[in-house]
């Protein structure tokens, strides 16, 4: 399909509106209603900016936009407090798992489905106490068994959250690749460590490395500096301003013609 351009958008009249006996009170009616133009039913691209489009809206449409866009904050607002309620129900729900899963009452629940009354000293599975006893070592031993995956599965979540938790109050270890792909490595080596101890080892091992790498580098930097400071020491000094190379002399008579040239130039140029 062809972008849609500002030069394809027909003028609109201001005091012929679409439909009299249906204004749109409501944001709703307009997402829902079967509206008969291609260009209200797909999805563009290539559009100018937004403000050059906006300024040849007429003031109908903008306000119709403006109905949208506080219809959108609203929708928003209102999906973000269902989803915080979510989260406080849910929150809520494992608290109760977890109060009866840990609870003394599931503690002795499973203690008793592990002890076989028949071995106690004069069990008698015909008196009154014996068959009790049997009774009460079977259903623990059922109510057990279906509280061990209740029990697993409140494990696994709250290992969970807890490792959402460090990861937020840890976002390096997401964001920075460099460290992300070292605590990866430490994890496939070693399969019963951490997250925790992962990223606390590739964050010290990282860190090492880039404190040696930022050395060597300010090293660097220094020798380089160091080396321009001779070869600029060693091509001449300065003279009035200027900076002249002076060779130093091979011999006596050479430092002799050296210092008579230089003499005879003084007296030329006082003359």
């Amino acid at each position: 399909m062809e972008p849609t351009t500002m030069d394809d958008a027909q003028p609109v009249d201001d005091a012929q509106p679409v439909d009299d006996a249906q204004p749109v009170d409501d944001i709703g009616q307009l997402f829902g209603a079967e509206i008969d133009d291609p260009l209200l039913n797909e999805e563009h691209s290539g559009l100018p900016a937004y403000a050059d489009i906006l300024a040849r809206i007429p003031e109908d449409g903008r306000r119709l936009m403006g109905n949208m866009r506080a219809d959108y904050t609203r929708k928003t607002q209102e999906l973000a407090e269902l989803r915080r309620s979510l989260e406080a129900e849910r929150a809520e729900f494992q608290r109760q798992r977890a109060v009866f899963a840990n609870s003394d009452a599931a503690k002795a629940i499973q203690e008793q489905a592990t002890q076989d009354p028949t071995t106690a000293e004069g069990f008698d599975p015909w008196s009154q106490e014996g068959l009790s006893a049997l009774v009460e070592q079977r259903a623990a031993a059922m109510v057990a068994k279906l509280v061990a995956p209740l029990q697993e599965d409140l494990a696994v979540q709250q290992r969970r959250a807890e490792l959402e938790t460090f990861r937020r109050d840890h976002p390096d270890m997401v964001d920075d690749a460099e460290l992300k792909s070292s605590i990866v490595s430490m994890l496939q080596d070693n399969p019963d460590m951490k997250l925790e101890t992962a990223y606390w080892a590739a964050r010290g091992q990282l860190g090492a490395r880039r404190s040696t790498l930022a050395a060597e580098q300010a090293e660097q930097e220094r020798r380089r500096r160091a080396a321009e400071l001779r070869t600029q020491t060693s091509t001449g000094r300065r003279v009035s301003g200027t900076t002249r190379r002076v060779d130093a002399p091979r011999s006596a008579w050479d430092a002799y013609l050296a210092a008579k040239a230089s003499a005879e130039r003084g007296g030329h140029g006082q003359g």
